[in-house]
This record gives C-alpha cells, structure tokens and sequence, in this order.
C-alpha cells in the first residue's frame, strides 16, 4: 500500500492537461453525448470513465476546468483531499470542504464549478453492481445511506437524489480514504478485497456522520422550538396557555409539554408561574401599581397564590418589595386588601 507522501506525490503535481487550462492554452474536452433531463440537454458521463472492468475507479478531478452540467450513468461519491469544490447540483448551490463527501446517484444534473491549483477532488466511480445485497445488510438498518443503496438495487427509475456529509472535522475518514487510495495505485494483488471492506467501513462511517449530524440539527430544532415557547410566554403572560402555543406553533400541546420538561426540568405550568412571579417582581419595583392592577397585568387570580408564589421564589412579601424601592407601603396593601393582607401574604 502506497504511503500518503506517495500518494500525495501523485494528486499534488499538475498534468499536462491541467498546465494547458491554467494558462488558458486549451479548454475542457467534453466528448461525451448529450441526453435530455428535465427538458433540458446535460452530457451524459457513461461507464466509458471506469478503467477496464472495474466495479469501482478512483479518478481524480481535471484542476482548472469546470464540468457542465452533467449526468452520470453510474454513482459517483466525491470526496474533497484539499480545499474545496464547488458545484450547482439539481439547482441548488453545493460547497464542499476539505474532507468533506457528497454521494450522487443515476441521473443527478450537476455542473462542478472552476476549480485552482489547490482543490484536490477525488471522484470515486461505482458501478450500479457494486452494491450487493451483503454490503448493504452491513450498513444500519433503516439509515439514509441503506435506503439511498437500496434503491440503486430495487428502483429503476425516478433516481435522482444525493448525500452531502460534513465531515470535515471526522479524522477517521480521512484516514480510511488514505488507505483506499494507497491500496488502489498500489495494484497490489489483494488490493480490490481490502478496498471492498475499506468502503463497507467508509460507507459505516459517513453513516455516523449523518446520524450525528441529524441528531445535532434536531436538538436545535427542538431548543429553538423550546424558546419560542418561552418568547410567547413572556409577550403575553397574563393571557398564555399552552394549547394556544401549540397551536400557533404547529405542534400537538403534548409533544411540546414532554420536550419542555425534558430541555428545562420544568413544566409549562411551572415556568409560568416563575415568569408571572417575575414580572409581578419588576412591576413592584418600576411602578407605582396597585397590588390588584399587578395580579391584573400577570395573570394571577388568587391572591392567597400569589402570596405563597412570590415568598417561595423571593423569600419575602411582596411588600417589603415595594417598601424598599417606594417607601412606606402601608397605602398599597390597605387599599388593595382592606387592610387584611399585611400579614397574610
């Protein structure tokens, strides 16, 4: 197996071909026929690509060029060395980082963008017949990547979907594409066994880099969600409930109950009380509200509540509050309680 030096003594250097378009001395030769794609022409890239009868060529990407778009006949997984490549894949903008891959199957219009001196792009080709039925049995069940596989097996037509995996910062990959490289130029004569089992565990990999990345995304969707719940609860804290959120919100009111316990250790109910609690506390302090007008503004009834809420989350009355940032409370309570609640809140 070649080591990386020898590796990258290989991929670093320019080509001919790629000195020419540097110095502009020759353009891109595209040979390849055109076929109709979504009522537009794109070249078609066929199995003419791979090298003699291999089920899987590693061609590294003509520096220099750019690639119109295009359609393969075959899968292809890109994966970036060093530095980056550009691509407009199905309409949309697609940048990819060093170390990062994107999987394209059958019939995925896309066009790589120019690329420098720098960008190092290696194209794996797979034939369809590459992926048996024991390779993906290997992969998770159930995962994006077996069901992407599976339908390069199962489905004829309607292919036309692709992978992107940031995995820029997954040192595992790099290392494994290191060792599939350095077993293909080698030619060794075990070299097409090993890189079999190298792709089962790059396959595996990109897996959990996918995995990890959904479950990243959904745990800020689902903190995201939990702040607009608590944005709604502080806009509106005298008249909030939880089935109105949910319903603005888009959510069923359970789901969100469970996932606000879950992210806060408190319930929905809890966190309003505490927010009502709050606010009472700093209209106490900024205004000269009468106590009812207060309970009025944060949505407490029950006075009897409040008291109990207020010394539970401040350890003292309500209005030794008000007595230390507007003097002499005794006017505040006896309008507002007949002169009873001094000594019951």
């Amino acid at each position: 197996m070649l080591t990386k030096n020898e590796i990258e003594k290989m991929l670093f250097p320019l080509n001919d071909e790629e000195k020419q378009l540097r110095n502009r001395a020759a353009s891109a030769d595209i040979k390849e026929l055109k076929v109709t794609t979504d009522d537009k022409k794109v070249f078609l890239f066929d199995e003419s690509l791979f090298i003699q009868k291999e089920k899987l060529s590693i061609l590294p990407h003509t520096r220099y060029s750019e690639v119109p778009m295009h359609v393969h006949s075959y899968i292809e997984l890109i994966y970036v060395y060093k530095g980056e490549c550009k691509q407009i894949i199905k309409g949309e903008d697609v940048a990819l980082l060093e170390g990062e891959f994107c999987l394209l199957d059958k019939r995925v219009p896309h066009k790589v963008l120019e690329t420098n001196e720098n960008d190092i792009i290696i194209n794996i080709l797979l034939r369809e017949n590459y992926f048996s039925y024991s390779f993906i049995d290997k992969l998770k069940k159930k995962s994006v990547i077996t069901q992407f596989l599976s339908n390069i097996i199962y489905q004829h037509t309607n292919r036309d979907s692709y992978i992107v995996f940031h995995s820029a910062k997954n040192p595992n990959l790099k290392q494994i594409m290191l060792s599939v490289l350095g077993e293909y130029y080698d030619k060794d004569e075990y070299a097409e066994i090993i890189i079999d089992h190298y792709m089962t565990i790059l396959f595996t990999e990109l897996l959990r880099v996918y995995d990890y990345e959904w479950h990243q995304n959904s745990i800020n969707t689902q903190s995201h969600l939990v702040m607009e719940v608590l944005s709604y609860m502080i806009k509106d804290t005298r008249g909030c409930n939880l089935a109105d959120i949910a319903k603005k919100l888009g959510y069923n009111s359970s789901y969100l109950s469970t996932l606000i316990k879950r992210k806060t250790s408190y319930t929905f109910s809890e966190l309003l009380k505490k927010q009502r609690i709050r606010l009472a506390y700093e209209l106490l302090i900024k205004t000269e509200l009468s106590l009812d007008s207060i309970l009025d503004e944060v949505g407490y009834t029950n006075k009897t509540f409040f008291y109990a809420a207020f010394k539970n989350e401040y350890g003292c009355k309500p209005s030794e509050i008000r007595k230390n940032n507007h003097g002499d409370a005794d006017e505040f309570w006896r309008d507002d309680l007949g002169g009873e609640g001094r000594d019951s809140s």
